[in-house]
């Protein structure tokens, strides 16, 4: 009986549960808080994440796999260390940085299929870029909350060894999900300049990124909404799928080009969605049959 552990690492709290890989049948589980706010130490959700291991610890699990909460911003130095607390998605200060990048790329939901808004890293990074200064200069990686996690799982402090997966970096604000590659010049536009700042490779949905410190393999993951839409089973053609409480996904098109459907998501999908930041309200209106769909926003209103 191969067990997986599989932890979803949320604004409010880490949840882990291990299953009998073939079956599915659940074998155990555990919880621990996360501390409030809109910027946390990360390691926090380390700490966390640390006592709900230790409670399913009884059990030989053979992989694990993090799904975090996305679009946050760690920032690291070059020695791996956390620089500041990370801005949370839900952190708005970068409201007015969104808004100067989507004026300076104007093709930028082409290229990375949304317009900034405060919860996206890019903002973040700008952000950080025009108000924390001596933050900026120290600026050597970013890693959104699922990526560290798993780095740190591996005992890793080496930069260069972060990974993410697709779901998690189409969040970034600097991601094409059609080339699978970075836009490294929205990213030196974000930062003011910087041409110099490491990002975690992308690893598709069906391989390891590394390996914790007594060689479990750690899975590619997810980011959280992303992963819930899987396991609530919302699939390709959904007219009403299931939604996560912090996302509406308005519909999963049928006609989507093969190149998109190339690990988009967690099972190889595009997931098309709205982030509803409390208390926004919005109508998300898509093309259901085109491309162009999967690539931006047609209408974007608040109510």
């Amino acid at each position: 009986m191969p067990l997986v552990a599989g932890v979803d690492s949320s604004t409010q709290s880490v949840k882990v549960v291990v299953r009998d890989a073939d079956s599915g049948e659940l074998v155990a589980q555990s919880s621990a808080p996360h501390p409030d706010g809109t910027e946390v130490d990360p390691h926090a959700w380390e700490s966390a994440l640390d006592k709900a291991l230790t409670t399913v610890a009884t059990n030989k699990i053979e992989a694990i796999s993090i799904a975090g909460q996305q679009h946050g911003m760690v920032a690291l130095d070059a020695d791996g260390a956390v620089i500041r607390n990370a801005l949370l998605w839900n952190d708005t200060r970068s409201a007015k940085a969104a808004d100067e990048l989507n004026e300076e790329v104007p093709d930028i939901h082409l290229r990375t299929g949304s317009k900034l808004v405060a919860s996206f890293t890019a903002s973040k990074v700008r952000w950080l870029a025009d108000n924390e200064k001596a933050n900026a200069a120290k600026l050597a990686a970013i890693a959104l909350p699922h990526d560290w996690i798993s780095w740190r799982l591996s005992g890793s402090t080496d930069i260069d060894a972060l990974f993410t997966d697709r779901s998690d970096a189409s969040g970034t604000g600097y991601f094409n999900p059609v080339s699978n590659q970075y836009e490294l010049d929205i990213l030196k536009l974000a930062t003011r300049g910087r041409s110099d700042i490491k990002l975690p490779r992308i690893v598709a949905s069906d391989e390891f990124g590394g390996s914790t410190k007594s060689g479990i393999p750690i899975a590619a993951g997810a980011g959280d909404n992303a992963g819930a839409a899987l396991g609530l089973g919302a699939r390709v053609g959904d007219d009403d799928p299931p939604c996560p409480r912090a996302v509406g996904v308005i519909r999963v098109p049928k006609k989507v080009e093969e190149k998109l459907r190339q690990g988009a998501v967690s099972d190889g999908g595009v997931k098309l969605s709205s982030p509803l930041s409390e208390p926004l309200s919005a109508v998300l209106v898509l093309d259901r049959d085109s491309v162009e769909g999967a690539h931006g926003y047609h209408t974007f209103r608040k109510s």
